[in-house]
């Protein structure tokens, strides 16, 4: 599940990493309503609410195939995971979002500030972010859904991110109700790992961790 942005490297991420599991496993990606990336672009199709909904349903709709279903999230695609009501089997949260940290930022943001209040959405580029989505991130925090979490979990955060700062993570892993639970920061990476290297380390650890026996 890919972030925000839903950037075309996002995109390239997931394509790339689902090529280095075909061997293993069946990759299967979440678009969230309300993303330019599949057309469906109202401000009012993305909330925490209609994300919450999408996980569920993709997650039930996969146990009727698989005995196993693990999820890979980033960014917001991990609080997408966090707040909904099911336990993947095991769960990867590459930088994992902050809602109250990217309301701060859109707060500072006076063109999506002046264009929310005259149309109640703003346009971020990728995505249209109605004031609904908006306004339940200014004090929606994990901690408590992080409790619900039982399956282990590995988060992997990057030292340099200049989106969600790595300490989240450090503070967010505490609140975890699995009996394994870890956090592995990349030194040096930004939030969405584009470089080759940090790719790699990035790759080789989720694979690991889901190949684990727990």
């Amino acid at each position: 599940m890919y972030g925000l942005d839903g950037t075309k490297h996002e995109w390239c991420l997931f394509d790339r990493f689902s090529d280095y599991l075909k061997n293993d496993f069946d990759v299967f990606s979440i678009d969230f309503r309300g993303s330019k990336q599949n057309d469906c672009i109202s401000q009012d199709k993305m909330t925490l609410t209609t994300l919450k909904e999408d996980v569920e349903f993709v997650f039930h709709f996969l146990k009727k195939e698989y005995e196993e279903v693990f999820v890979v999230g980033l960014s917001l695609g991990a609080v997408s995971y966090l707040i909904s009501d099911v336990n993947f089997d095991k769960a990867i949260l590459w930088s994992p979002g902050n809602l109250k940290v990217l309301w701060k930022r859109y707060e500072k943001n006076v063109k999506y500030m002046t264009e929310l209040d005259e149309k109640e959405y703003f346009d971020k580029g990728d995505i249209l972010i109605g004031k609904e989505f908006y306004d339940s991130c200014e004090f929606k925090t994990l901690k408590s859904d992080a409790k619900k979490k039982t399956c282990p979990v590995l988060i992997i955060h990057c030292t340099k991110d200049d989106v969600i700062p790595y300490k989240k993570s450090v503070e967010l892993i505490k609140e975890f109700s699995a009996n394994f639970k870890s956090v592995h920061l990349i030194k040096d990476s930004d939030h969405n790992f584009k470089n080759p290297v940090f790719e790699k380390e990035l790759f080789n650890l989720s694979k690991s961790f889901l190949l684990k026996k727990f």
